[in-house]
């Protein structure tokens, strides 16, 4: 089983997927181009092994990774 990594800034970008944000609201939270969002977003469903959003928000969900949100 093989772990995860994640940046700081992919963490973020997941509590924000994890609150329902969109890209354009999370770059202009962030202070990031969209495209640059999207490059996350794209890097972590990569790291994940998903191909779409949903996902990544239902893995943003699980128990076992709430403790990156605090």
């Amino acid at each position: 089983n093989k772990s995860i990594v994640l940046t700081q800034r992919e963490i973020e970008i997941l509590s924000f997927l994890k609150g329902n944000y969109n890209n354009k609201e999370i770059s202009k939270i962030l202070n990031l181009s969209t495209r640059t969002v999207e490059g996350y977003v794209n890097t972590l469903k990569s790291k994940f092994k998903i191909n779409n959003r949903y996902d990544l928000i239902k893995i943003s969900n699980r128990p076992e990774l709430q403790f990156l949100y605090k």
